[in-house]
């Protein structure tokens, strides 16, 4: 007969890997295998403390990826009161709060988990969006400069930087910076919007649509970049292409504000006036605000 301590060594041996699989798991993000991880190492007794917080931080984020904010900011509220020093659930419960539309939340969030790593470099390049959106623009440029001085290879953070250039209209150093995240990430399709945009705002059209069309490479639902390609071929005085683009943007997003005004502005230049007049009605419809809208209504005739 097996002594006590022989069976205990016999049960370590089996339960070790498991817990090793649990660890792994609720690292992964994964929802179907890491929440149920995570919570049997929540639920586990006798986890250290810095286990648990973990457990906790990646059970918050995976729940935030699925779109699950409040169990979510629970779960990373806990991680933080184990972990005071836990950096990336700052960063993420900051992520949290600029998906909701709360940017001072957000921007606090950010600032904690540089305190706890002033190395964090997702956490200065949220930092610097959330001051970008605050108008804070010499700041979040510094943000994204620290960034990059500290991950020269981090194609996220020239391409944000890139993206503050091109709202300031600081074209070339835009250009610069949205290359140099293409280099860096040939699939990055935020950097070919935006340089599709540089190239825009600059009347190179062809090069514009061209990044559009690399950046519908890599996302052909985004129904906004359908838009700014429609937008670009219309300029050039494409317009069938331009119509083509619409159509598609409003079958992906039928609340697409911008793509119903792009319609109706091509069909409005093909001497379609009532269909015309439909989409600019539709885009009121949406926005009754939309300046726009109500402008192009009045040249074709439409009393407000």
């Amino acid at each position: 007969m097996r002594s006590r301590s022989a069976l205990a060594a016999l049960i370590v041996g089996f339960s070790a890997p498991a817990a090793a699989d649990d660890a792994a798991d609720c690292a992964s993000g994964d929802p179907a295998k890491g929440i149920p991880a995570c919570t049997r190492i929540i639920e586990r007794a006798g986890e250290p403390q810095d286990k648990l917080a973990d457990a906790y931080g990646n059970r918050g984020t995976t729940y935030a990826l699925q779109g699950q904010y409040k169990e979510a900011l629970d779960d990373l509220s806990e991680a933080i009161r184990l972990n005071p020093k836990d950096a990336e659930s700052f960063h993420t419960r900051g992520r949290i709060y600029g998906e909701t539309g709360d940017w001072d939340k957000a921007l606090a969030e950010f600032e904690a988990a540089l305190r706890a790593d002033p190395k964090h470099v997702d956490a200065l390049i949220s930092r610097g969006g959330a001051r970008q959106l605050k108008g804070q623009v010499d700041l979040a440029a510094a943000d994204y400069g620290e960034a990059i001085k500290i991950d020269p290879n981090n194609a996220d953070a020239y391409s944000s930087r890139g993206a503050l250039y091109l709202t300031t209209s600081r074209f070339p150093q835009a250009m610069a910076d949205l290359d140099q995240a293409i280099k860096l990430d040939p699939d990055h399709g935020t950097a070919y919007l935006n340089r599709g945009l540089t190239y825009f705002f600059q009347k190179q059209y062809d090069k514009a649509i061209a990044d559009f069309g690399q950046a519908l490479r890599i996302d052909p639902q985004n129904a906004h970049v359908r838009v700014q390609r429609g937008v670009a071929y219309f300029f050039k005085k494409q317009p069938e292409q331009a119509l083509a683009d619409a159509n598609e943007a409003i079958r992906l997003d039928p609340r697409h504000l911008m793509a119903y005004k792009l319609r109706g502005g091509v069909l409005g230049g093909m001497g379609r006036r009532d269909q015309a007049i439909a989409d600019f009605r539709k885009a009121l419809e949406l926005d009754p605000a939309d300046e726009g809208a109500k402008k192009s209504l009045r040249e074709l005739g439409v009393a407000q």
